[in-house]
């Protein structure tokens, strides 16, 4: 039997990396499966992969979270998404935002939250150097060049915050 959970949280917001991937960051009162399959109306959005850390947050339990959501209908995001753990037994309704094309400014919100959690760097790092495109294609893909611009933008962010 699959229970649903509605955890109490926020989201920092969402954009989009690739016309296949979007990266959404907020906080959850409950700790997130680390992948699942997400889904907005009953339809298949795409598959979800979790990094989560604990969040100081006046004595309550929750975790920030960042959320990298691949698959063809990664533009379709918004509204109460249904994400399902790998093993279907636990089922989590979280309002999701729609997707900007803001990435830049959600990579700035990233670095500083990466401050309190290193591991968040190595992340992002293994989401934005995957290359999706096909074995055949060009190594200079459009998909490939966008990725490694938003993997530059991650890197300065990153650079720049740990000198603060």
């Amino acid at each position: 039997m699959t229970e649903t959970i509605n955890p109490a949280g926020a989201m920092i917001g969402a954009a989009l990396v690739d016309d296949d991937l979007a990266l959404v960051a907020g906080w959850s009162e409950r700790l997130l499966p680390g992948s699942g399959e997400l889904k907005i109306g009953g339809q298949l959005i795409g598959t979800a992969r979790i990094h989560t850390w604990p969040r100081v947050a006046e004595g309550a339990e929750s975790y920030w979270f960042v959320a990298a959501i691949s698959g063809p209908e990664v533009m379709r995001l918004g509204g109460i998404a249904t994400l399902t753990s790998p093993n279907k037994r636990m089922r989590y309704e979280l309002q999701a935002p729609r997707p900007s094309l803001d990435f830049a400014g959600l990579l700035a919100e990233l670095a500083i939250l990466a401050q309190g959690e290193p591991a968040l760097l190595g992340f992002l790092e293994q989401i934005l150097l995957e290359d999706p495109t096909p074995a055949a294609a060009p190594p200079c893909s459009p998909c490939s060049r966008r990725r490694c611009r938003w993997m530059a933008i991650w890197k300065f962010w990153a650079t720049a915050t740990a000198r603060w």
